[in-house]
């Protein structure tokens, strides 16, 4: 099956776009939790947190050496959205 997969992490869905002469369908599966019941929420490149804050991976970069929340995963640094909108709007309004 061809066409273009989309994933919508709140809503713990995935949809993929009906390419020529195909049916759309979206597959639903349930919400991910962490071991305590939050809702789960995936560890993201340098490269999607710069996208995310219209950004250079330079710019993200240096928020972090300025305090912005990030962690090494087997030597890959990695970001939490939420983590880091939070450290933004609070201490991080630097430009």
């Amino acid at each position: 099956m061809s066409g273009k997969v989309t994933t919508d992490e709140a809503a713990g869905t995935v949809a993929r776009a009906a390419g020529a002469g195909e049916q759309g369908r979206v597959i639903a599966f349930p919400a991910r939790r962490d071991g305590n019941g939050a809702a789960w929420e995936p560890w993201v490149d340098e490269r999607t947190i710069a996208r995310h804050f219209n950004a250079s991976e330079r710019t993200i970069r240096r928020w972090r050496t300025l305090g912005m929340p990030s962690r090494l995963f087997e030597g890959l640094r990695r970001y939490r959205l939420s983590e880091c909108e939070a450290w933004h709007a609070g201490e991080g309004r630097v430009a």
